[in-house]
């Protein structure tokens, strides 16, 4: 681990051993089951409906593991969850990692530097953590990404519309700062697709 890790990995850690962020949930208020409803019923369609096309799905930025516990992920071959924080890690894998009938993978990797598990079909579902980065780390992530074999990035945003530029994202750790992924310095083409769940508007980007 680069010395640059380590400060990463020390920020989210105590952020989320000393519950920095509101409310019951240790992963914040947009882990909770209730904020999550609407999203695990697209997500188990959208599985339903793509499994021709999708045989994995890679969380990015996982956090505590309940609310996806509630998704259908029908005939996946695999479901990886990744998280910075070592502690989250060790907590699903104690409390999820052998009950289920789905193969449930934890890694503790750090998105912005880790070559990630993905292989073939992989959608990468990376949910209220760009919004908790710089643009130089969001750029980092982002191309870890398009390292991968994965050919769908889904991202979120409380915002929408987008905002019209990048230029105040220049910290790290708690509170919120929406991304454009479509302006520099990140530049990705238009989302294919834009879909409003629970508050949230998801955002669904070709890797590949």
């Amino acid at each position: 681990m680069t010395k640059e890790q380590g400060i990463l990995q020390g920020v989210f850690s105590e952020v989320y051993s000393k519950r920095y962020w509101p409310g019951p949930h240790p992963s914040g208020p947009g882990s909770t089951l209730e904020a999550t409803r609407q999203l695990r019923n697209y997500l188990s369609g959208y599985l339903r409906n793509n499994a021709g096309d999708v045989t994995e799905v890679l969380f990015a930025g996982c956090g505590v593991w309940e609310w996806q516990m509630r998704i259908n992920f029908g005939g996946l071959y695999r479901v990886v969850g990744v998280d910075i924080v070592p502690k989250v890690i060790q907590e699903n894998k104690r409390l999820f990692g052998a009950k289920t009938t789905y193969l449930f993978d934890f890694r503790c990797l750090d998105i912005t530097k880790d070559a990630l598990p993905v292989h073939a079909k992989c959608v990468i579902f990376c949910k209220d953590v760009f919004q908790h980065l710089n643009n130089i780390l969001v750029s980092k992530a982002l191309a870890q990404f398009s390292l991968t074999s994965a050919h769908t990035l889904i991202t979120s945003s409380d915002s929408h519309p987008l905002p019209p530029t990048n230029e105040s994202r220049t910290w790290v750790g708690v509170g919120y700062c929406p991304e454009n992924l479509m302006l520099e310095p990140f530049n990705l083409e238009p989302p294919f697709d834009v879909v409003k769940l629970d508050e949230k508007w998801y955002y669904f980007w070709k890797l590949r």
